[in-house]
Order: C-alpha cells, then structure tokens, then sequence
C-alpha cells in the first residue's frame, strides 16, 4: 500500500499532536527545521511550460485559506494555464499544521511581522520564496496576480511596496495587485480628511460615483493632537519605519523607497458598495478611523486622496454594486474579471457550490481523514 509523503505527514502531525494535519496543505522548506504552509491547484516544485498565469489569494483575518483557495481555483478552473496559490498564515490551531510549522502573530501578518519562531522570517519573506519558486518551475509564465480581500487586501496593499521580489522587472513577468476592503489603508504621506470634517460631511462628498473632496479637505496634521499622534506610523504610515518593534519586512526600508515602489505597481482596488458595518471586526482605532467611518468610506478617500496627492499612480478603483464585506461576491464580479482578464461563462450558478464546502461536504471530509489514518496504521502495525 502506497502513501502521499503529504499523507504520511498528516498522520504524523496526528502521532504527535493528536490532531491530523489538514492534508490539502502543501509545505515550503524555510530552513532545515521549519517550513510554511500553503494550498496550490499545482506542484509548485515541478518544471511546467503550460503555466502562463499564476493568482496568488492571501486569506482573510479568520485564516479561511480553503475558502479563499477554494474560490480562487473555482474562479480559474476553467483554464488549465492558470495555476492557484493560497499562503496559510498559521496563528492559532484552527486548522491543524505539521510540527515545525512557521507561525505568526494573528494580528501582525498582514504588516509584514516576523514569524514567532524565526525572527528573519517576515510573513512578507515566505510570499516572496513562493513567488520565486513558482516563477522558476513556471517557464512560460506571463502575468501573476497578487490579491487579497479585507485582512488579506490589508496584506497586499502593504506588501506590494517593499517586496524585494513582487515586481515585473525582478520576476521576468507582468505582477499586478487586487486589494479589496481592507480595514485599513498605508498611507504615503501625513494627509488625511481633515479631523474637523464629520463622516456625514464625507460621505456625502464623497460617493461611489464621484468624489469631490479637494486638497483642502485633507489635513496633513491630522496627529497634532495626542489623542491620535500614531495615526501615521505602525501599518497606517510610514513613520517611525526603523523603530517599530518587533521590526518588520518593511522596517529594511525608508519611506521614499517604499512610496516609489508603491507607486510603480500596477494595483487595482476593490470595495461592495454595501460594505458599510462598523461592527467589532472592523478595525474602530483612532489611526484607522482618521481613514473613514467603514470600509467603503475609506476606499473612497484613499482612493480620492491617490488621484489627488499621487495622481501619477497606476490604480483604479472599482465599487461592486450590491456587495458587502463578502469575498466571494466581490471577486465573482464583472469589475474583477475584468481587472484580471478572468472569463466567468461557465460559472457554476450557486455560490456554494464553489466557495466554502458545505456542511455534508466537510463531515464527509472528515470522515476521508479519519479513513486515511486508519488505512495508514492498519499498513504498519
């Protein structure tokens, strides 16, 4: 009887741990001891010429990466050059890992943060080793798309200006980069709408079809008073870079460089026009909340404040007409195929039947795990 090395690794962490490893997740070697999680529709490690586009999807704040990768290779099923990515951030044990795994702090990974075990590991280090493998297994690869939705949207619009590897000229290929509904935004410089102007003021000057806020509705000493003095540094700005503690990826970086990178990327921003909770999940700080009232607001006013601060940035931004915070219905949308070069045709008709498994389809699930472990040891006692 033959086993998958993934398998036997499963039952391994079992032995272990007493909890078997989720056996759809595949292992980057970061060293000799630790590895990092990650799902993927291919063999990363296998030279392949048909690959010729690569989705990168970082999971939400929940670490769904099934869900996330589950409705990324629905998405792209339908043609047998596009290959799927889906790094695990792994921070607590709700999906079980194989020993010696890299883990992160769950409320730092999204900034670049070390991983607890390896203080040169960066949560932006292991997407950099992924890319890098993919890129040279993938001879003919012609476009990757780096994307993200809330947590995930917040890990992309901090990454893609300080990666060392995420760039066209680094990667011999197109990289473009899809941020949709972070909780927060890195801002480029200290401007932000003016403390003095109420959300009402805002949001009426500011709609998804146009936005009229001006220069002079942006402060740029928001902070002056001690209240809200860090709402330009941490991952909100780029004060303080060398001085954050623990030190993260972007910490190797002064701000010019980050904003010059920023700037050069090809980046497409994504929000549901329903997105407007301001429930617990969304992040309610002072520094997130001198962005805007909810999710929308503040993809309006960056965007706003992008075309009139930076307006030689390559960006767009796209509101999803009956979307709320929802990954599935924001990227099953027109406005993402359309950012992606995506045919969504052949679409199945229901979300569950390619998003998150169901209820029957995860017992079923679990009963496969359960049957693989039983089949491993019957082999070897």
């Amino acid at each position: 009887m033959k086993f998958s090395v993934l398998s036997v690794l499963s039952v391994l962490s079992f032995v272990q741990t007493g909890v078997l490893a989720d056996p759809t997740l595949s292992y980057l070697p970061v060293n000799t001891v630790y590895s990092f999680p990650y799902a993927s529709s291919v063999n990363i490690n296998t030279p392949s010429s048909s690959i010729k586009t690569l989705f990168l999807a970082i999971h939400g704040i929940a670490g769904d990466v099934e869900t996330t990768f589950n409705n990324m290779v629905s998405l792209t099923s339908y043609d047998s050059s596009i290959a799927v990515i889906a790094p695990y951030f792994a921070c607590d044990d709700s999906i079980p890992v194989q020993p010696k795994t890299l883990m992160f702090d769950c409320n730092g990974w999204q900034q670049g943060t070390p991983s607890t075990q390896l203080s040169s590991i960066y949560s932006f280090t292991v997407v950099d080793r992924l890319l890098q493998t993919a890129r040279s297994s993938f001879s003919n690869l012609g476009q990757i798309y780096i994307v993200g939705n809330s947590a995930g949207g917040q890990f992309v619009q901090r990454y893609l200006g300080s990666s060392t590897v995420a760039l066209s000229s680094k990667l011999n290929t197109a990289v473009s980069f899809v941020i949709s509904a972070p909780g927060s935004y890195l801002y480029l410089d200290n401007h932000r709408v003016a403390s003095k102007m109420s959300f009402k003021a805002i949001s009426s000057a500011c709609q998804p079809s146009s936005c009229t806020l001006s220069n002079s509705d942006f402060d740029s000493n928001y902070g002056s008073s001690a209240s809200c003095s860090s709402y330009n540094s941490d991952k909100y700005g780029l004060d303080g870079l060398q001085l954050q503690s623990p030190p993260t990826y972007m910490s190797q970086f002064s701000g010019p460089s980050i904003v010059s990178q920023y700037l050069s990327q090809k980046t497409t921003y994504m929000v549901g026009d329903q997105d407007v909770s301001t429930s617990s999940v969304l992040d309610s700080s002072c520094a997130a909340v001198a962005q805007g009232q909810n999710r929308l607001q503040r993809a309006l006013v960056f965007n706003r404040y992008i075309k009139l601060f930076f307006p030689q940035a390559s960006s767009q931004l796209y509101v999803v007409s009956g979307c709320s915070h929802d990954e599935v219905c924001v990227f099953r949308s027109r406005e993402f195929a359309a950012s992606t070069n995506l045919n969504f045709l052949n679409l199945p008709s229901t979300a569950n039947s390619w998003g998150a498994p169901s209820a029957l389809g995860q017992s079923l699930l679990s009963v496969l795990f359960c049957t693989v472990a039983a089949l491993f040891w019957m082999a070897v006692v």
